[in-house]
């Protein structure tokens, strides 16, 4: 085993996929290495987003970085697009291909918490301390390119109707989204092609619920074979 030595401030959102690890940083900026090599895991840093500035393009403004902590990260795995979800209320994407910001779009009016794609339909997910989770669509004909198509409140409780539910985690599997609040509540949420239906809520726990993970079930698992 081994580990990844950043000499760059602690590291606040982590994100593998195949080959590639994704880190962010406190200088609100995020490495990207490879991890291919067996040996000792010693991974490569192949890039940093962004990309440091010549000395003449500091004169404009640098609207490529975000200005606060990024909390939360995802991949879109066939447009090797990757999302930050920062405290500044922005989503940034980046073009690992390329090496660019692909697009940029205030997201919420507090922190973004959590991000997460349906790798099939591309549909990206955030969730804020703001009380809302909003779902965004990409299209690539207007200037940015992702939409808002929905913004979903949960109810409050009877006994509080003016209760704010802070939204902490997201994970999505098939089309289930999942959500994990400061109330310390699970929902599940199907996602339609065109509507979207409240299907369970999970308690049990007695502090917020900070992470979420999901799978399926197999037919092998459930029946033993």
């Amino acid at each position: 085993m081994g580990c990844i030595e950043a000499t760059i401030g602690e590291i606040q959102a982590i994100l593998a996929y195949w080959k590639m690890l994704f880190t962010t940083h406190e200088d609100y900026r995020i490495r990207v290495w490879d991890v291919s090599l067996p040996e000792n895991f010693r991974p490569k840093k192949t890039v940093t987003l962004p990309q440091k500035r010549s000395f003449f393009s500091y004169l404009k403004k640098n609207n490529e970085q975000h200005r606060d902590s990024i909390s939360c990260i995802a991949f879109n795995h066939k447009e090797k697009l990757l999302y930050t979800g920062s405290w500044d209320d922005t989503v940034k994407v980046w073009n690992i291909s390329e090496r660019l910001r692909f697009d940029s779009f205030v997201a919420h009016a507090g922190h973004v918490n959590a991000i997460v794609l349906n790798q099939e339909d591309k549909c990206v997910f955030t969730c804020s301390s703001d009380g809302t989770v909003k779902i965004w669509r990409t299209v690539f004909f207007i200037e940015s390119s992702h939409i808002l198509t929905m913004t979903l409140k949960f109810q409050p409780s009877p006994e509080n109707p003016d209760e704010r539910i802070l939204f902490l985690c997201l994970a999505t599997i098939k089309d289930l989204i999942l959500s994990g609040s400061e109330d310390a509540i699970i929902q599940i949420l199907r996602d339609g092609n065109s509507f979207h239906s409240w299907l369970a809520v999970i308690d049990g726990h007695d502090e917020p619920v900070k992470c979420l993970a999901a799978a399926l079930e197999t037919e092998e698992i459930m029946t033993g074979c």
